[in-house]
């Protein structure tokens, strides 16, 4: 077996960690923050599935006309989204998903 070969397969497979490592992070804090919104955590879907679904879709069908209004609109739901999280106070009262935190 070439090493140099084997070398380039080892570094595509030692990226997986860290980048499964992040993932896992940021979902389970992108929940927590849904819940310090009294939202559900499947709000997640929608925000960071229905707009890369929108342009795969676009792209798929073939809707040239509306390809660059439907990568608009899957653009804004994900800004949305991610504003919301980041930027928007949780709600300061007890809701169904227990007491607010304290930081």
């Amino acid at each position: 077996m070439n090493p140099i070969t084997q070398e380039a397969d080892l570094s595509r497979t030692y990226w997986f960690v860290p980048v499964l490592a992040w993932l896992i992070c940021a979902v389970a804090l992108s929940i927590r923050r849904m819940h310090d919104h009294g939202k559900s955590a499947w709000w997640l879907l929608l925000y960071f599935g229905a707009g890369p679904a929108i342009v795969v879709v676009a792209s798929y069908i073939g809707w040239q006309s509306i390809s660059s209004l439907c990568k608009i609109i899957g653009t804004l739901i994900v800004m949305v989204g991610m504003i919301e999280l980041i930027y928007a106070p949780g709600e300061a009262y007890e809701n169904k998903f227990g007491p607010p935190r304290v930081w």
